[in-house]
């Protein structure tokens, strides 16, 4: 993909990549960095190659610091939900590294099942003007505020 069409991506309002940060599950067992099988989907990794290990790590401080610097940000951009923000705002950069080193298939692009979205958002990429592409990341913001408002309304626990 060439540069200019990856820069217009990168101004999306919301994150392109996912590190389960709506899923307390996944951050709680980072305490005691305790040994857990990962659903198959996710142990292993999508973003791999040259720059693979720096990306993803890149994308976890970014969570991190969103969370602890701005939680209501987080929400909005990463999709973050409170419980998680307190959770990845109380880590340590060497328990990052150790996610990044040990849990790459954490970190996936957003909306991964949903092949469509990609496809409207690297078309709108392509588009000189640049008002598809503000169109199709405003549809974003609206998925990811209803994903939060999903899991909002779900009973603890599932």
């Amino acid at each position: 993909m060439p540069v200019e069409l990856r820069l217009r991506l990168a101004a999306s309002p919301c994150l392109l990549v996912d590190a389960a940060f709506d899923d307390e599950s996944r951050w709680r067992c980072l305490a005691p960095r305790m040994v857990q099988d990962l659903p198959a989907q996710f142990a292993e990794p999508v973003f791999v190659g040259a720059g693979a290990g720096d990306f993803i790590r890149r994308v976890l401080v970014f969570g991190w610091h969103l969370a602890r610097a701005n939680r209501q940000l987080a929400r909005v951009v990463l999709g973050m939900s409170p419980a998680c923000a307190e959770r990845i705002g109380g880590l340590r950069l060497q328990d990052l590294d150790w996610l990044a080193q040990f849990r790459p298939g954490w970190v996936r692009p957003r909306w991964e099942r949903q092949p469509r979205i990609w496809q409207h958002l690297l078309l709108a990429a392509r588009e000189p003007a640049g008002d598809l592409l503000n169109q199709v990341s405003l549809r974003g913001l609206q998925l990811m505020a209803a994903g939060v408002l999903a899991a909002g309304s779900r009973p603890r626990g599932l």
